[in-house]
């Protein structure tokens, strides 16, 4: 039910705004799971803005999954979802992010 509720939510932003949580997300949880490490490094310290060198520090992915659900939900609970799916919505994040 939560989910559906964050769903129903950003979707008062246009269709556009879940359908490109769900791809980011898809994204970047399949270069944590499948990428060589350099993927795993990169996506891990642009998304959460980190610098971890090492694989070995780098938390366990379902961690890290939950963590980047709870950015998209605390941006629809604490106001802020007309500028959150605006800014998915300019492709400029996705774009910059998607050949990395």
């Amino acid at each position: 039910m939560f989910d559906t509720d964050i769903f129903l939510s950003t979707n008062k932003s246009g269709a556009k705004c879940p359908k490109t949580i769900a791809l980011l997300t898809a994204d970047i949880e399949r270069k944590l799971m499948f990428g060589n490490s350099i993927e795993k490094l990169a996506v891990f310290n642009e998304v959460t803005q980190s610098s971890i060198t090492m694989l070995e520090d780098l938390p366990n992915i379902g961690d890290i999954m939950w963590w980047l659900s709870d950015v998209f939900t605390m941006g629809v609970q604490y106001g802020g979802r007309t500028k959150m799916c605006t800014s998915l919505m300019d492709d400029t994040w996705y774009n910059a992010t998607a050949d990395k």
